[in-house]
């Protein structure tokens, strides 16, 4: 409420626009429970998510496993991490990265 006065100050025409809004809100609320329930639902913060895990490495062929995993170097270093560990690899290490986590759906790296 306080912030509200203290908009009214400085842009009094939001203010009383604001709170004709969260009047009709209040009021549909006091009305309507269900309203009022779904309404409580959406204003709960959302629970914090854990950082999303890389999808599940698809099956390999012939390719021996890649010396490292992109996804965790990447999470522990950071983008330069990732970039100087991979600067270090071979052709033919990067493309075993590329072939065990799926990365070349054209079929271009391998050639």
């Amino acid at each position: 409420m306080e912030a509200l006065i203290k908009l009214g100050v400085s842009n009094p025409e939001l203010a009383a626009t604001l709170a004709r809004v969260l009047g009709v809100v209040a009021s549909e609320a006091a009305r309507t429970p269900r309203f009022a329930r779904a309404l409580g639902k959406a204003l709960i913060p959302p629970e914090p998510r854990a950082a999303p895990q890389p999808a599940e490495r698809p099956r390999r062929s012939r390719r021996a496993p890649g010396l490292i995993e992109p996804f965790a170097v990447f999470a522990e270093s950071g983008e330069a991490g990732l970039r100087s560990r991979l600067s270090e690899l071979d052709l033919e290490q990067m493309r075993d990265i590329i072939s065990e986590h799926g990365m070349d759906h054209d079929r271009l790296a391998m050639k």
